[in-house]
């Protein structure tokens, strides 16, 4: 299998939660990995996304690893995420994985912020493994990791992905107009400023309500 893996760490090579994924690769032989350093090059990326996107595009799976600093992903990989949006490539069908490491303090938070994702990319989620910053010291952490990959190999190969729970993109609702005019006059008077578009219904009525 080919793998893409995207780091989100700034540490690049140095993260911990890249060794993680240097131990499946290198108890789990067999597999081409690529490795994209996002978090450490994200401003280089920002000005040529060529390159990684051609090794998403020859990947059979993505997975992406970073680690839990404050409630999300970090900054870097939340923008590789917009450049992989903004570059107008299809990566719908595309199957991925997550491994993150924190101390379990909202890593769930940050592990949705991924799954959301990808699922407004069109891409299969596989599962992800929350692991803490020390388990691959621990037979107990390694044998977790060994067991998810496991488990996202078996996914992978029977076609199976886990449900997405993206809301549906909401209805645009008009706002009708529901207040009378008030009859009492006051001394002054009174200058609403809005810039509305044509056709936009519901500012304008909005608008006249509140002149009302």
């Amino acid at each position: 299998m080919k793998i893409c893996v995207i780091s989100g760490s700034p540490k690049g090579k140095n993260s911990v939660t890249l060794q993680t994924v240097r131990f499946l690769e290198q108890k789990f032989t067999g597999d081409e990995y690529t490795y994209i350093h996002a978090g450490q090059r994200i401003k280089a990326l920002e000005k040529d996304m060529s390159e990684s996107l051609r090794a998403i595009d020859e990947a059979d799976m993505l997975l992406f690893c970073y680690p839990v600093y404050t409630f999300i992903v970090p900054s870097q990989l939340h923008r590789f995420i917009e450049l992989m949006k903004e570059s107008g490539a299809d990566f719908s069908g595309k199957y991925a994985a997550q491994i993150c490491t924190s101390k379990h303090f909202y890593d769930v938070t940050a592990m949705r912020f991924i799954t959301d994702n990808l699922s407004d990319m069109g891409i299969k989620y596989l599962g992800g493994l929350s692991a803490d910053m020390d388990d691959l010291l621990k037979p107990k952490g390694r044998r977790e990791a060994a067991d998810f990959r496991k488990l996202i190999q078996m996914r992978y190969n029977k076609k199976i992905s886990l449900p997405s729970y993206a809301c549906p993109s909401a209805k645009p609702a008009v706002y009708s107009r529901c207040l009378e005019e008030n009859t009492d006059k006051s001394d002054y008077e009174v200058v609403a400023v809005a810039s509305i578009a044509d056709g936009d219904t519901s500012l304008r009525n909005m608008t006249e309500d509140f002149a009302a």
